[in-house]
């Protein structure tokens, strides 16, 4: 769609969604005279927000925006607030591959090595995938397993029934979305580590990142690829940390060598056999992580790992800027909202903000 006209549609829904404001209901903070400039932008989003929440008749939506560090919006919408927390499914991925990688830090583990080295069931091609493929949805098994949902097994438990399981790919050669190669990663952590995934995330991200309202399932079978629950502030504690070199309140928590890694693309050349997105909408798949904009020269722009339920955290490397837009809905619903609030977002950092530093 031609800018203008876009610009020009998302004003009228702006418009239209305003008088909704006070049936809907919104708490706020705007904040930052730095970035005052970007008022009008915020406003817009704003409304779009509430007409999203009016026309799917939702309880409620929240969003979190950071730039340089800096809280520049934070607000609530409907029935919520800034604290209200909700399953964030797929987000979860980015937050257990930082799990594994921090693993891969203390050099308990390798993504090079293979699963038959953890997991004596997984013999032959299977044997042979490799942690970095099941993080990246190359290791050729499938997307789903009844296993993922079942409360009343262990995580061991589960992960013994997928190596059960046909592969449908050569390990490496096809990207197949989904939480089982998670679960793998998850149990192999587990065997390399002595502890638990639950004890895991709680020492290795949880508490460093004071993410005192996020957990995984209250089981003995979380599930590592969607089971988590979170807040705006607990997520925007992550991402900052992920754009700040893996530094959060002065200590390292991951390094800086295992998030490049976590966000290079290490699905370049291979066949997609299932994708939750469209291959205009991707510039490949990480470690737990989407890459979603790149420059014409390659350098990452924007990653993201958007949850089934609409959860959707972001990075603007390009801009320093953090998102979290947070909801209890279907992706599709939202999928064009959330692009929306980005390209406004962009537009306005490279336009007004450049217009007032210069």
């Amino acid at each position: 769609m031609n800018p203008t006209i876009r610009r020009l549609s998302l004003l009228m829904l702006a418009a239209q969604s305003f008088v909704l404001s006070s049936v809907v209901g919104c708490s706020d903070e705007f904040q930052g005279q730095a970035y005052s400039a970007l008022a009008p932008e915020i406003a817009e989003v704003k409304n779009m927000i509430d007409n999203y929440i009016q026309t799917d008749r939702l309880q409620g939506a929240a969003l979190l925006l950071v730039k340089d560090n800096q809280v520049i919006y934070s607000g609530a919408f409907g029935e919520y607030d800034t604290n209200t927390v909700v399953p964030i499914a797929s987000a979860s991925k980015w937050l257990s591959a930082a799990v594994v990688m921090t693993l891969v830090d203390d050099r308990t583990i390798a993504l090079d090595d293979r699963v038959g080295q953890y997991l004596s069931n997984f013999t032959g091609e299977k044997g042979s995938i490799t942690i970095r493929q099941l993080l990246s949805h190359t290791s050729g098994l499938p997307s789903k397993h009844p296993c993922l949902s079942d409360r009343a097994i262990t995580l061991a438990e589960c992960v013994n029934q997928i190596s059960q399981t046909p592969l449908l790919a050569y390990p490496g050669t096809e990207f197949n979305y989904g939480g089982v190669s998670f679960q793998v990663a998850g149990r192999i952590a587990e065997v390399a580590s002595g502890k638990s995934w639950n004890t895991l995330f709680e020492e290795r991200i949880k508490t460093p990142l004071n993410m005192i309202n996020t957990s995984y399932d209250t089981t003995l079978n979380p599930r590592i690829g969607g089971g988590a629950i979170s807040t705006l502030g607990d997520y925007r504690n992550f991402l900052e940390m992920f754009l700040n070199g893996g530094v959060f309140n002065g200590s390292q928590v991951l390094s800086k060598a295992s998030i490049s890694e976590m966000e290079r693309n290490h699905t370049d050349g291979v066949r997609i056999a299932f994708s939750p997105k469209e291959a205009a909408d991707t510039e490949g798949y990480g470690l737990g992580v989407w890459r979603e904009i790149v420059d014409r020269n390659g350098k990452l722009i924007q990653v993201s790992s958007p949850g089934a339920f609409g959860f959707t955290p972001w990075i603007d490397r390009q801009r320093h800027l953090v998102g979290v837009f947070l909801v209890n809905d279907r992706l599709p619903n939202i999928y064009q909202l959330v692009h929306n609030i980005q390209q406004i977002l962009r537009e306005a950092v490279d336009g007004k903000l450049a217009t007032s530093n210069s």
